[in-house]
């Protein structure tokens, strides 16, 4: 009798083995699998309270009629720096000269500020002279002058800043803004000559 006492129990002790051994398969397969699932459940997180985020770069457009000049000034009203651009548009008999310090014509009759404008800082005057022809037909009492300003976010290449013409503007409904007629890239600094 002794001797099945003793079968039993090997039997029984390698079952035991056996399952110890495939819980300990189990815990390890889980444990491995624990950490993915881990990322997972922390990659999501909850806030409460109320915080406004203001996303992207705002400008205001300051404009003056002086004795035959419009000045164009343009304020980063935003909370992050970039870079400007103004264009004007007068009509086809009048013409149109620019002048400003630190503004550089580029293509499309674009006008570039070269300075990067931080928050609350405004650039230097631009100005617009307006060339009226004498006595020219149908040409109205009062001329109006519209000016058009864009900017874009700063970017940095090894340091230095530049302004990506090229980017393109998301709509409230998160489609893409269509492409307007004329506009390329331009980097900061790589006004034509």
């Amino acid at each position: 009798m002794r001797g099945k006492n003793k079968e039993r129990k090997r039997n029984v002790s390698s079952k035991r083995k056996a399952a110890a051994l495939g819980m300990l398969a189990l815990m390890l397969l889980a444990g491995a699998s624990l950490e993915e699932s881990q990322s997972y459940f922390t990659a999501y997180v909850e806030a409460e309270g109320r915080k406004s985020v203001e996303l992207g770069t705002r400008t205001e457009i300051r404009e003056e009629y002086e004795e035959g000049e419009k000045i164009v000034r343009i304020k980063n009203t935003g909370k992050t720096g970039c870079f400007v651009r103004v264009k004007a548009f007068a009509g086809s008999l009048v013409g149109l000269s620019y002048s400003g310090e630190s503004w550089e014509e580029g293509e499309g009759g674009w006008w570039y500020y070269q300075k990067p404008l931080f928050p609350e800082e405004e650039t230097a005057p631009l100005r617009i002279a307006l060339k009226i022809p004498e006595k020219e037909e149908g040409l109205p009492e009062v001329l109006e002058v519209v000016v058009v300003e864009e900017h874009t976010p700063l970017q940095y290449q090894d340091g230095e800043p530049y302004g990506d013409w090229s980017l393109k503007k998301l709509l409230a409904d998160g489609k893409e803004e269509p492409e307007k007629a004329g506009e390329e890239g331009r980097k900061e600094g790589e006004a034509g000559a």
